[in-house]
């Protein structure tokens, strides 16, 4: 197996082995695109939480609803609208004045979003490869169902 550069010349590579490496290389894809799936939800969710800031700002001391579970509410009263409780992982929470958890969710909102450019593009890349892959994998196919044509 020859390789220059970071590129392997796939014509030397022998039939069983491609077929090891195109299956190896859609896992891959498949687990990447299932983790952007995960980066772009993180996303969504970031920007809904900051979208729900903007909107508590506005608000003074009202009463509205809490969510206990994604199904189930109860009635609150907002005492405090200038400071909410920042996620900073493994179930810590920071009290924060608006203003700073909203820089906090920005960060993380670019965080994510280079995260999943940088991953679409290894993803892009992936796919290249392994359609460089299935030709090979093809046109070896090919040759040798000419072979045998060839023989009887």
């Amino acid at each position: 197996m020859s390789q220059q550069g970071g590129y392997v010349d796939l014509t030397q590579i022998p039939l069983p082995q491609l077929l090891k490496l195109n299956e190896s290389l859609t896992k891959e894809v498949n687990q990447l695109t299932a983790y952007l799936s995960t980066l772009r939800a993180a996303h969504n969710k970031y920007v809904s939480s900051k979208s729900s800031l903007e909107q508590l700002k506005k608000q003074t001391e009202s009463t509205l609803m809490v969510p206990l579970t994604e199904s189930l509410y109860v009635p609150g009263t907002l005492k405090n609208p200038d400071s909410v409780l920042v996620d900073i992982g493994t179930g810590y929470f920071v009290k924060k004045p608006i203003p700073e958890a909203q820089n906090t969710l920005e960060r993380r909102i670019r965080l994510v979003r280079d995260s999943a450019e940088k991953l679409t593009k290894t993803i892009q890349d992936q796919k290249e490869t392994l359609e460089r892959v299935q030709y090979m994998v093809n046109a070896k196919r090919q040759a040798a169902a000419q072979q045998q044509q060839l023989q009887k």
